[in-house]
């Protein structure tokens, strides 16, 4: 079942799980709405040498789903909340990545304060779409940009200026993980590039927990998300979008692998292939908690391998999960999703019959 030959379809799995680990400041909705008026105001820029930012006029138009979290969590270093925020941030920050978050000047923070303060020259719509889409339009005097991301927060398929296309991107097709024994074959090949991925994957999230909490994984899990939802400065590897579930699946595994586990990183990086797997099938962002219906199941199963379970018990393990968890709503990036975290891998513990100390 485990059999997996060693190809080149490797390196496209390695590229895969590396897209879908990123360094993040901040929830990634806002940063996705940060990054693309950053692209904006860059284009914008290249015409216009002199920025007046009183004469900046915005318009961003947002899924329904990025719309739902990004108007309700925290802006990191300026601690603000709300999409007029995010965007604010993006025009004045010279960033070129989703990673916008990551620190600005004191006279930047004073500029954008005035211009979060400022009426009349920011509007935002909800859209109908689901999943990831946001659409920054920027205006500076007889000049204007358009740029466009779908499908994933640092996917920018489009930029316009001034009515005209001057970047398309049309993205390699990625890899895809069939099924939980694909999954499984993959980290029986002992790719050291793969475990390597996984292993900084639960690094970093344990080096968050040494830093800002010190606490046991429940109570780590539910600190580290309390802080990042209200705008605290903390750098998070996101999975599949996600920099709380990125907290959730990674922590348990750091646990592991702080008491001497080293076969913890194996099981953390099938825990993050199926986290891929999930998302595959279900969507990168949706109506649903993300933590219930991709990221429960995925620690779940990546806990099974670490117990060497066959893929029909992993299956069953992870069936097992509708007892004991029951669809939730999603209702936004919210401080709320601390608490919330905390319940769930406390009841994929108690369904996996272990303990805080014998993960």
């Amino acid at each position: 079942m485990y059999s997996y030959t060693v190809t080149k379809k490797i390196e496209k799995i390695r590229k895969l799980v590396e897209s879908e680990i990123c360094d993040v400041v901040g929830c990634t909705e806002p940063a996705g709405i940060a990054y693309a008026f950053s692209a904006a105001s860059r284009t914008i820029r290249k015409k216009t040498r002199n920025i007046d930012i009183e004469k900046f006029k915005a318009k961003v138009e947002l899924s329904h789903d990025v719309y739902r979290n990004a108007s309700t969590v925290r802006v990191p270093v300026i601690r603000k909340k709300g999409i007029k925020a995010a965007a604010t941030y993006g025009i004045l920050k010279n960033g070129n990545a989703l990673n916008i978050f990551s620190g600005i000047k004191g006279d930047s923070r004073k500029k954008m304060n005035r211009m979060i303060n400022k009426k009349g020259w920011f509007e935002e719509l909800q859209l109908k779409k689901r999943g990831i889409y946001i659409k920054a339009e920027l205006e500076y005097l007889d000049d204007s940009a358009a740029v466009y991301i779908e499908d994933r927060h640092d996917n920018v398929v489009k930029i316009t200026c001034n009515g005209k296309t001057v970047h398309r991107n049309r993205p390699e097709k990625q890899a895809v993980i069939r099924s939980l024994e694909h999954a499984a074959g993959i980290v029986k090949a002992k790719d050291k590039a793969l475990e390597r991925i996984a292993k900084d994957f639960i690094l970093s999230h344990g080096h968050n927990n040494n830093r800002y909490c010190r606490l046991n994984t429940i109570a780590a899990v539910d600190k580290l998300i309390r802080m990042r939802m209200e705008g605290e400065y903390i750098p998070v590897a996101t999975i599949t979008g996600s920099g709380n579930q990125g907290i959730f699946l990674a922590m348990p595994f750091y646990e592991l692998y702080g008491r001497g586990h080293r076969e913890a990183v194996r099981a953390a990086l099938f825990a993050i292939l199926a986290q891929i797997y999930f998302t595959q099938k279900m969507g990168r962002i949706s109506g649903e908690c993300g933590l219930v219906n991709k990221a429960a199941p995925a620690l779940t199963a990546g806990l099974s391998f670490y117990r060497n379970k066959t893929a029909s018990k992993i299956k069953r393990d992870i069936g097992g999960l509708h007892g004991v968890l029951p669809p939730v709503k999603c209702t936004g990036a919210k401080v709320s999703c601390s608490l919330k975290a905390s319940l769930i891998l406390s009841r994929v513990y108690s369904h996996m019959h272990v303990g805080q100390d014998t993960v």
